[in-house]
């Protein structure tokens, strides 16, 4: 049994962009979630929701390797390798978008470069 994204026949490739659609029509579904981000997060969280595929009925984590495709999917190049230089504002938004995504604090301090306790503090800093 294989999540969504891993299973070899699914469209998910196709709408997260990773493939070009061939016999999936994704605009639709994608403008009606609000973008190719708002469906990467609405993928994540209803994975995180349906247990039906994993018969220990224990949520999976991400692989490293999928947060990673997930960050080059929700952040473009430019914003990932400079994310460290950036402001606290925006480094905070490209957290919480990861954090949203499905990823650990482990993973998007692996993926961003941003240390763990700078990830927490990100989280945990209340915008007003």
């Amino acid at each position: 049994m294989s999540k969504t994204c891993d299973y070899r026949w699914s469209s998910f490739q196709e709408y997260s962009g990773k493939l070009e659609p061939i016999i999936t029509s994704t605009t639709p579904a994608i403008e009606t979630l609000g973008g190719l981000n708002a469906f990467m997060v609405f993928h994540a969280e209803m994975g995180a929701l349906d247990d039906s595929l994993d018969p220990t009925g224990s949520v999976a984590r991400l692989t490293l390797e999928e947060a990673r495709t997930i960050a080059d999917i929700l952040l473009d190049d430019e914003t990932l390798s400079c994310l460290q230089e950036r402001n606290h504002p925006a480094r905070r938004k490209a957290v919480l978008a990861l954090r949203d995504a499905g990823l650990s604090h482990r993973q998007i301090a692996e993926v961003t470069g941003i240390p763990s306790g700078s990830i927490s503090t990100l989280l945990h800093t209340h915008t007003h």
